[in-house]
C-alpha cells in the first residue's frame, strides 16, 4: 500500500509540474560541492531518478527521506536516484543539506540556466519544488 501511495504522490507531482512527458534527457551537468560535475548522460542505460529540491522546503526533505527509502530498495535492481538543488545560493547550501540528509545518492546542484533546460521551462520562469523527473534507460 505504501508503494502505491508513494508512486501515485509522485505521478501527481509530475503531472501537477506540467513538464511535458517523452523528451529525451537535455545534456546538463549537476555541479558537486566539491566542484566536479556529474554527468547525468553517465546514467544512459539505467533508470534515473532525478529530485528537484530545495533546502528550505519541508516538503523537500519529507521527499528526500521517501527517496532514501525507494533507493535503498531499488538500486540493487539498476536504478539510479539524484538530487539536485536549485535555489539562488545553491553552491553553498547543498554540501550541508546533504550532510543532514545523508540520501546514500549523489546530491548536487544547478544554476538556474541548466535548471530550466532540464524541467524545460522557458527563460526567468520557475517551479514549484519538489520536482521529480523519471528518465528510462534510452534517456527519455
Amino acid at each position: 500500500m505504501f508503494r502505491f501511495l508513494f508512486v501515485a504522490s509522485l505521478f501527481s507531482s509530475f503531472v501537477f509540474a506540467g513538464l511535458p512527458a517523452g523528451r529525451p534527457l537535455p545534456d546538463v551537468q549537476v555541479l558537486q560541492p566539491t566542484g566536479k560535475p556529474i554527468d547525468l548522460k553517465q546514467f544512459r542505460g539505467k533508470p534515473l531518478l532525478i529530485a528537484i529540491v530545495s533546502t528550505t522546503c519541508d516538503d523537500c526533505k519529507e521527499m528526500m527521506a521517501l527517496l532514501k527509502k525507494v533507493h535503498q530498495e531499488n538500486s540493487a535492481s539498476g536504478l539510479q536516484t539524484i538530487a539536485v538543488v536549485v535555489e539562488p545560493a545553491s553552491k553553498f547550501t547543498t554540501s550541508a543539506f546533504a550532510g543532514e540528509q545523508k540520501p546514500g545518492f549523489p546530491v548536487g546542484y544547478l544554476e538556474l540556466e541548466a535548471y530550466q533546460k532540464l524541467v524545460a521551462l522557458p527563460a526567468g520562469k520557475g517551479a514549484n519544488v519538489p520536482i521529480l523527473l523519471f528518465v528510462d534507460g534510452k534517456g527519455m
